[in-house]
């Protein structure tokens, strides 16, 4: 991990406006799991998420570990061991979820606060046994929900859990057999959309009733890998692929124009003050190598505004917007200052 400044002691650090996540230390371990530690680097790993909690400390999650890093001294200061491709986090609830295949179909929820495990969820659905979708978690806004995308050989569903108590609140039906890969929540509360990625739909549900209120889907044909809905809920932000950046507008129930539908675009995220998205997208050289960047686009204008190398997943903007994490799948990690471009860390 290289800082391009000069580094800090970590006992000069103040943690007095930092959430309650960056003050745990150590290895936190399921009940029950064995943990024989190594040396090896979690980052030598694929790096799947990467979710800056404030501008000195950043949570990274690969195949087998979460771990928060504090960037200026370049100290990991606390790590889940958890073979997990799911990952799902609300910082300012203090709640990470994730998915440990070494016990397939259940979801185990962390009290970031405490370190300790504070939900074991599993969904049977009588005698069937149900998946989860890959990228198919998803907090609402206040943490109340977790939603979880899940399939079996013959149906997929969504459960919604309580986090209060851990109890199902309720599931979610499709109209067929699709896989749930993308989870959105309105920012009121009352509205779920989810995306496929094999049917290229997005469904939209009330969670006052679980009814179905209207699908998606439009004329070109490809994947929905992300989607986001900006901070007042009436935009919803989705991208599509090869189909490009589409944007549904939520009061008149139809998409609006929006950036270049020529792009192809695999996650999408909203800085916080709500002016921009970040979008990773494919850019393609010679007709047949293609590189990941991500580009930020002014909401409404669809101008451009940056560009990063690298891609993003969700929640890539620092808290206050001014700092945006990229990386690269099998390489490094890019922390940038977001008005001046300027890189800050690389790991």
């Amino acid at each position: 991990m290289d800082k391009h400044d000069d580094p800090e002691n970590t006992s000069q650090v103040s943690f007095a406006n930092t959430p309650a996540l960056v003050h745990l230390r150590g290895t936190l371990l399921l009940p029950g799991q064995e943990y024989y530690p190594t040396t090896e680097s979690p980052l030598k790993e694929s790096i799947l998420h990467t979710v800056p909690v404030d501008e000195e400390h950043l949570i990274v999650h690969t195949r087998s570990f979460v771990t928060l890093y504090h960037l200026p001294t370049q100290a990991m200061l606390w790590q889940i061991p958890c073979f997990s491709f799911n990952f799902a986090l609300d910082a300012q609830q203090h709640l990470l979820a994730l998915t440990p295949e070494a016990r397939e179909g259940s979801i185990v929820v962390w009290d970031m606060r405490t370190g300790q495990l504070l939900h074991h969820l599993f969904y049977t659905g009588g005698d069937d046994l149900y998946r989860i979708c890959p990228n198919g978690l998803a907090f609402s806004s206040d943490a109340r929900l977790l939603a979880v995308g899940l399939e079996n050989d013959e149906e997929t569903r969504i459960a919604l859990w309580d986090m209060t108590d851990g109890r199902l609140f309720g599931t979610l039906e499709t109209d067929g057999y699709n896989d749930i890969t993308t989870l959105a929540f309105h920012p009121s509360g009352n509205l779920l959309a989810g995306g496929s990625f094999n049917n290229g739909k997005i469904w939209f549900w009330s969670l006052d009733d679980g009814q179905l209120l209207n699908t998606w889907k439009p004329h070109c044909n490809d994947r929905t890998y992300d989607a986001a809905f900006n901070l007042d809920g009436t935009l919803l932000f989705v991208a599509w692929g090869d189909c490009g950046l589409r944007v549904w507008d939520m009061e008149q129930q139809r998409e609006i124009p929006s950036y270049a539908h020529d792009l192809h675009p695999t996650e999408v995220t909203v800085a916080p003050d709500g002016q921009s998205i970040a979008v990773s997208v494919y850019i393609t050289h010679d007709g047949n190598i293609r590189t990941q960047e991500v580009r930020i686009v002014e909401v409404g204008s669809w101008n451009l505004l940056h560009r990063f190398v690298g891609k993003i997943p969700s929640d890539a903007f620092g808290p206050d917007g001014k700092i945006l994490v990229t990386h690269e799948e099998h390489g490094h990690i890019y922390v940038w200052e977001v008005a001046t471009q300027q890189l800050l860390y690389t790991l």
